[in-house]
C-alpha cells in the first residue's frame, strides 16, 4: 500500500481485509505468502570468484604487457616472458585478495532483518520469524522491539521510534494512529513504523502494509543493487595511459626497424631490436608497483584506523573535490546532550534537574535519547537518580503523545504529599503554568533564543497537591527551559578546517529540520559566511546540478535524495566522497566515487556499501586518509616519472646510435636486463616516499587531469634526452678508446645504469631539491645499493656475464661511471633552482 500513511485507519483495515481483534487465519497467511512471498530483501547475485579474478586482467596496460610477454616468448626471450607473467600474476593475486570481500551490501541488508515478531493470528498472539510476516498481519510492539516490516499504526500508547538509521532524524519520532498528508516525507509519516527502525518508548498494535523489497528499507536495497560500480579516476587514467602506450610501442618498433634496415643492418636482427625496444618501452612493473603503492597505503591507513575495502579507493580519496557528509553520527555524536539551562530563578536549577529526572522513563544507559540526556546533568550534579526515584515513587502518569506534546508523572514525596512533574513543548507547558501575563513575553523570548541556536527546547514545570487527583492542565509553577543538541564530534571542527584548507568543499546531508542543520553547519564552519541551506523537496522539479553547485546543507533528505545529490555532483565533474553510518546512507555510499562508513556506530549495510570504514568513527581520520591518498597519487606520479624517463632514454639511445651509423650500443638482452634492474627497485623506493610538505595546502587535482600532462611529458622528454646524451657520450668515448665490441657496450650499459640511479633521486620531486628530506626515505639508498650490487653481479659472475655479452671494463673506466650518477642530479638540481627563483618565495608549487 503506497499511501497507507495518508488513509484513515478504517480504510486501511478494509483494504487489507483484516480484523485487528483476530488477525489473519492460517489460510489467509498461506494465500498472501503465495501472492507476496517471504519478508526478505532482494538478493544481489554476487560476482563469481572466477569473474573477480578475470577482471584483474581487464585493463589496457595488463593486456599490453601480456602481448609483450607473448612477443618475448615467440622471439626466444623466455626469461623476459616468464618475468612479465610473474609480475602480472602477482598483481592479479593482490587485487583479487583485496576485493574478495567487496560488494556484499545486500547480504548485510538481509542480515539486518533477521529477527522475530509477535503477531496476532486467529485470535492468538504467537512469535514467528520476521521472514514469515505477510501483509495484513497484526503486530504487537513494545519498547526495545525492532520493527519487522512497514506497519500502519492501529493503537499507540506513548509510542516513539528511533528512525535515524533510515531517515537521519536524530530525535525519536512520536507515532499516532492519525493519518498524515499524502505528500509527507518518510520522516514525517507519524502513522507508520518502518522496517529496520526500533521502538524506544511506549507500545503499539500495527498492521503490516508492506514486506520485503516493497518496504522503505527494501527500496533502499534496490537502490544499492541498481547503483553501478563507479570506475575510479586512477583506473580511467591507467587505461588511457595504456592506450597511448600501445600506439607509442608500435611507432617505436616500426621506426627502429625501418631505420636499421635502411642503413644495412640484418632484417631479423633489427626485428629483434625493434621488438625488444618496444617491450622495454612498456613499463611492465607499472601494474605491480601501482598495486604495491596502493596496498602500502592501505596498511598505513589501517594504522590510522581507516580500513580500506577497495584498493583503488585509496587514491580516489586523495582526488576528492567534494565530501558529502551525513550529520547524525558522523559530524555529530548521535547522542543528545544538554547544552544550556534557562531559568527565571537560577536558584531553582537543582529542583529543575530533579523534576526532569522524575518525569523520565530512561536510565543513564538506555531509553529515549532525549530522556537519557536529561539524566546525565543530574549525575554530574551528584544526584543519586535511583535514590531520588525510590524516595519519590511514581503513582500515576500521563504519558507523552504527539497530541498533548507533554508528559506528566505524579510522585508520592517523603512528606506525604504529591509532586507533579511536567515536561513538554514550550507553549503547552507555559499554558499549564500560573504565569503572569507580563512575564510570558520574557519566557517566549528565552525559548526563541534557544531555538534560534538550533537547540531542541523542553520546558519543565511542577506543582504539589495533597492527593493524586487534580487538574493536569493548570496550576503548575514554571521552572525553566532545557536546550539540547546532538553535539559535534570531538575533532570534527579541526577536520572540517583542514579539509577546507585543502580546497575540498563540504556538503552536509541530514534528516533534521533546516534550522537545526543550519545551526550545526554554522558551528562546524562549513563555509566562511552563512551556510546555504535547502530543503530536500527543492530537488524535485528543478535542475539538481544547479542546486548542488550552490548549496552547503540539505535538510530532510531521503535515501533517494542523497543518491540524487551525489549523482548531480558527479555530473558536474566532481570527485565525490560520501560519509555515513545509517541504512539510509548505503545507496549514496555505493554511488559515490569513494564511500566512507563509520565502523563503531555504522550499520552493517553502510559498512558493506562503503569503500573505506573508519574504525574509530573519527571524521578527522578522513582528512588523514585524504592526505594519504594524495601522497599515494604523488608517489604513483614519481614512479611513472622515473620509469618513463628511463625507458624513453633507452629508446633514444638506440635510435640516435642507429641514425648516427654507430654500432648498436645495447643488445636486446642487455636492454631487458637494464629494464629489470633500474626500473623495479627505484620504483619501489619512490613508492615509499613520505607526503611532501604542504600537500594539504594545495587544491585537489582537476578530475580530468591526465596522468601524463603536456608539461609532465615535456619534463620526461628532456630528462630522458639528458640521460641518453650522457650514455651516448660515454659510448662514443668508449668506441674511440676500445673500439666496437663488448667493452664499449659494457660502458654504455654501465653509464645508463649510473645515469638512471641519479635520475631516481631527481624524481623525488619536480620542484624541490632531491636532497630535501632525503633522510626520511632510507629505502632510496637501499634501492641504489641493490642496483649497483646486481650490476656488479652481472660483471663478476661469469655465466651471467657471458649471457649478457658483457666484459669487465678497465679500472680507469669506473671514474667515468661514477660521474654518470652525479651528472644528472647536478643538471636537474640547477634547473629546479632556476625554476624556484623564477616562481618566487611565496608561491606554492603546483606539484610535489
Amino acid at each position: 500500500m503506497n499511501n497507507a500513511h495518508a488513509l484513515p485507519l478504517e480504510q486501511v483495515l478494509a483494504e487489507l481485509h483484516i480484523d485487528p481483534a483476530t488477525g489473519l487465519s492460517d489460510v489467509d497467511v498461506a494465500q498472501r505468502r503465495r501472492q507476496w512471498g517471504h519478508n526478505v530483501l532482494p538478493h544481489a547475485r554476487p560476482r563469481s570468484l572466477v569473474r573477480m579474478l578475470l577482471e584483474q586482467f581487464l585493463n589496457m596496460i595488463v593486456l599490453l604487457l601480456a602481448g609483450a610477454a607473448a612477443i618475448a616468448w615467440a622471439t626466444g626471450d623466455t626469461l623476459e616472458a616468464v618475468a612479465i607473467l610473474v609480475v602480472l600474476l602477482l598483481n592479479a593475486a593482490i587485487g583479487f585478495g583485496m576485493e574478495w570481500q567487496a560488494g556484499r551490501a545486500l547480504a548485510a541488508l538481509r542480515k539486518q532483518t533477521r529477527m522475530t515478531a509477535q503477531v496476532r493470528r486467529s485470535g492468538v498472539v504467537v512469535k514467528i520469524s520476521a521472514e514469515d510476516v505477510v501483509p495484513g498481519d497484526i503486530v504487537l510492539l513494545s519498547a526495545g522491539d525492532r520493527v519487522p516490516a512497514d506497519l500502519r499504526v492501529i493503537e499507540a500508547a506513548a509510542l516513539r521510534a528511533e528512525e535515524s538509521p533510515l531517515t537521519g532524524e536524530s530525535n525519536p519520532v512520536s507515532k499516532s494512529v492519525d493519518p498524515v498528508a499524502q505528500g509527507a516525507l518518510i520522516a514525517e509519516r507519524a502513522s507508520m513504523l518502518f522496517l529496520g527502525t526500533v521502538v524506544v518508548a511506549g507500545r503499539a498494535v500495527a498492521a503490516v502494509v508492506d514486506t520485503g523489497e516493497r518496504t522503505e528499507l527494501g527500496k533502499i536495497g534496490r537502490l544499492v543493487l541498481d547503483a553501478p560500480e563507479e570506475r575510479t579516476p586512477l583506473q580511467d587514467k591507467l587505461d588511457a595511459l595504456g592506450k597511448r602506450l600501445a600506439v607509442v610501442v608500435l611507432v617505436i618498433a616500426v621506426v627502429v626497424i625501418v631505420a636499421g634496415v635502411m642503413r644495412g643492418d640484418e632484417l631479423w636482427m633489427m626485428l629483434e631490436v625493434g621488438i625488444t625496444l618496444a617491450v622495454a618501452a612498456v613499463p611492465e612493473a607499472l601494474p605491480a608497483v601501482t598495486t604495491f603503492i596502493l596496498a602500502f597505503g592501505v596498511l598505513r591507513m589501517a594504522r590510522q584506523k581507516a580500513i580500506v575495502r577497495r584498493l583503488t579507493a585509496v587514491e580516489t580519496l586523495g582526488s576528492t573535490t567534494v565530501i558529502c557528509s551525513d550529520k547524525t553520527g558522523t559530524l555529530t555524536m548521535n547522542r543528545m546532550t544538554v547544552q544550556e539551562y534557562r531559568l527565571p530563578d537560577p536558584a531553582r536549577q537543582q529542583l529543575l534537574v530533579e523534576v526532569s529526572v522524575l518525569c523520565n522513563d530512561a536510565t543513564a544507559k538506555s531509553g529515549d535519547p532525549t530522556e537519557i540526556a536529561l539524566i546525565q546533568p543530574a549525575i554530574q550534579h551528584g544526584i543519586d537518580v535511583d535514590a531520588l526515584r525510590r524516595d519519590n515513587p511514581r503513582v500515576a502518569e500521563h504519558p507523552f503523545d504527539s497530541g498533548t506534546k507533554r508528559m506528566i508523572t505524579i510522585h508520592r514525596t517523603p512528606a506525604g504529599d504529591f509532586l507533579w512533574a511536567l515536561k513538554g513543548a514550550t507553549r503547552v507547558v507555559l499554558d499549564a503554568c500560573d504565569v503572569p501575563p507580563e512575564k510570558r513575553p520574557q519566557f517566549d523570548a528565552m525559548n526563541d533564543d534557544l531555538a534560534g541556536k538550533g537547540l531542541r527546547v523542553l520546558a519543565i514545570a511542577h506543582k504539589r497537591t495533597r492527593d493524586v487527583s487534580g487538574d493536569p492542565d493548570h496550576g503548575f509553577t514554571f521552572l525553566g527551559f532545557v536546550g539540547m543538541l546532538d553535539p559535534p564530534r570531538p575533532g570534527v571542527l579541526e577536520a572540517v578546517a583542514a579539509a577546507r584548507g585543502a580546497g575540498i568543499r563540504l556538503i552536509m546531508l541530514t534528516g533534521d529540520q533546516a534550522e537545526t542543520a543550519r545551526s550545526i553547519a554554522g558551528q562546524l564552519r562549513l563555509t566562511d559566511g552563512e551556510p546555504r541551506v535547502k530543503h530536500a523537496s527543492e530537488l524535485a522539479g528543478a535542475d539538481p546540478r544547479a542546486i548542488v553547485a550552490e548549496t552547503d546543507v540539505f535538510a530532510r533528505v531521503s535515501p533517494e535524495d542523497k543518491y540524487r545529490i551525489v549523482e548531480a555532483l558527479q555530473a558536474n565533474g566532481e570527485i565525490v566522497a560520501v560519509t555515513g553510518d545509517g541504512v539510509n546512507d548505503a545507496p549514496a555510499l555505493k554511488k559515490s566515487d569513494v564511500g566512507v562508513a563509520m565502523g563503531e556506530r555504522g550499520t552493517e549495510v553502510a559498512k558493506e556499501a562503503a569503500d573505506i570504514v573508519l574504525a574509530d568513527d573519527n571524521f578527522i581520520t578522513i582528512v588523514a586518509a585524504i592526505e594519504g591518498g594524495r601522497a599515494i597519487y604523488a608517489n604513483i606520479v614519481k614512479f611513472v616519472h622515473v620509469m618513463f624517463s628511463h625507458n624513453l632514454s633507452e629508446v633514444l639511445t638506440i635510435f640516435i646510435a642507429i641514425v648516427l651509423g654507430w654500432p648498436l650500443p645495447l643488445l636486446p638482452l642487455q636492454i631487458l636486463w637494464l629494464n629489470l634492474v633500474t626500473d623495479i627497485f627505484p620504483a619501489f623506493a619512490l613508492a615509499l616516499e613520505p607526503p611532501a610538505p604542504g600537500i594539504m595546502e594545495q587544491p585537489p587535482r582537476p578530475p580530468g587531469e591526465s596522468l601524463l600532462s603536456r608539461s609532465f611529458l615535456a619534463l620526461i622528454s628532456w630528462q630522458a634526452a639528458m640521460l641518453a646524451a650522457i650514455a651516448l657520450t660515454v659510448y662514443w668515448l668508449a668506441l674511440q678508446r676500445y673500439g666496437a665490441g663488448e667493452v664499449a657496450r659494457t660502458m654504455a650499459l654501465l653509464s645508463m645504469v649510473g645515469a638512471q640511479i641519479g635520475q631516481m633521486f631527481n624524481c623525488r620531486s619536480r620542484t624541490r631539491s632531491a636532497f630535501e628530506g632525503l633522510s626520511k626515505n632510507p629505502h632510496i639508498f637501499f634501492a641504489a645499493a641493490t642496483v649497483v650490487s646486481l650490476q656488479g653481479l652481472a660483471l663478476t659472475f661469469a655465466p651471467l656475464r657471458r649471457v649478457l655479452g658483457l666484459a669487465v671494463p678497465p679500472a680507469s673506466a669506473w671514474l667515468m661511471v661514477a660521474i654518470t650518477i652525479v651528472l644528472p642530479i647536478a643538471i636537474v638540481e640547477t634547473q629546479k633552482f632556476i625554476a624556484r627563483r623564477r616562481a618566487g618565495p611565496t608561491r606554492t608549487p603546483a606539484v610535489s
